[in-house]
């Protein structure tokens, strides 16, 4: 049998190295990810009108972006997620598969109404919702 020098046997190419490390890299990451809570939720808008006192053609009037506090309720009332809009209204809440009472959180002295939605969220996707609250203008 005859034995080899180490200095004889092949190295690794940077790009065979460079390759490892990039699906280890990618196998760690996607490890990671899968436990995580975003793979399912509830994301949308809340929108806030009428903002004139009255409409008239020719001069619109549209529901502008709500800035406050969305909430997420399991079915028993458990508050199970609560996220801030943004300055467009959007939010996105992380929730489990099941189906929630999503409503607008509204602060003393805001706007007068919003009605809960009822929301049905599948595994691994979002579900899109709208939310209105009546600022009691008429």
């Amino acid at each position: 049998m005859i034995e080899r020098d180490a200095r004889l046997r092949p190295r690794p190419s940077r790009a065979t190295i460079h390759r490892a490390v990039a699906i280890a890299l990618l196998a760690t990451i996607a490890v990671a990810c899968s436990g995580s809570p975003t793979r399912s939720g509830v994301q949308g808008v809340v929108m806030a009108g009428p903002q004139c006192p009255v409409e008239q053609l020719g001069s619109p009037c549209p529901d502008q972006p709500f800035e406050g506090t969305v909430r997420a309720s399991a079915q028993d009332g458990t508050i199970v997620g609560e996220t801030q809009t943004d300055e467009r209204g959007r939010f996105r809440i992380a929730l489990e598969p099941g189906t929630y009472l999503i409503e607008v959180v509204v602060a003393a002295g805001g706007p007068t109404t919003s009605t809960p939605q009822p929301v049905r969220v599948e595994d691994g996707s979002f579900t899109r919702v709208s939310l209105q609250v009546d600022t009691g203008i008429r």
